[in-house]
């Protein structure tokens, strides 16, 4: 870690996650715990991963944060019909979108720009294999109708950058 940047009391924060993991009722509680201990060293180095066993799959959606929102950027064909690029995710198995982004970023070690995008990513896409997700969203067309799908968490690697390295978006409008 960057102790000369971040100014971070680390034995304090240790003695604080040691105080947290003996009143943990549970692996989760636990897990929770030792990422809010490497949260508090601000270096996107530091990661807690799962057991093997218990190793997380991920919806088959990119999702970024936009504008306070978290925007469906990409979906993979098989599950086109349900949500599409620029659907806004309103609620995440029931709970507000924006605090699920919260709380997820609050146990993400790093610049604030990288718990920014990885909280964007994990709150909708990250959970148990073969587990589902549910999802309300805002579609983007003119009636705002909110759709809600329950998404199985079947993929095992992510899905490619949808970004092209260079693309003209209008005349003279170039994206790099």
């Amino acid at each position: 870690p960057y102790f000369d940047i971040v100014r971070v009391d680390w034995p304090a924060e240790l003695r604080r996650a040691l105080a947290a993991a003996a009143r943990d009722s549970g692996p989760a509680e636990f897990r929770t715990t030792l990422l809010r201990m490497i949260a508090a060293l601000e270096d996107g180095h530091g990661n807690v991963y799962p057991l093997v066993q218990d190793l997380q799959a991920l919806l088959p959606v990119v999702v970024e944060w936009v504008e306070d929102r978290l925007v469906i950027i990409q979906v993979a064909d098989e599950i086109a019909s349900q949500v599409q690029p620029g659907d806004v995710v309103v609620r995440i198995n029931g709970n507000p979108a924006d605090s699920v982004f919260r709380a997820q970023r609050e146990l993400i070690s790093g610049t604030m720009q990288w718990r920014t995008a990885r909280a964007a990513a994990q709150s909708v896409t990250v959970g148990p294999r073969g587990g589902t997700a549910t999802l309300d969203v805002r579609r983007r067309d003119a009636t705002g109708t909110t759709r809600t799908d329950r998404l199985q968490h079947t993929a095992i690697s992510p899905l490619p950058s949808p970004r092209a390295r260079i693309r003209e978006l209008a005349p003279r409008i170039m994206y790099v």
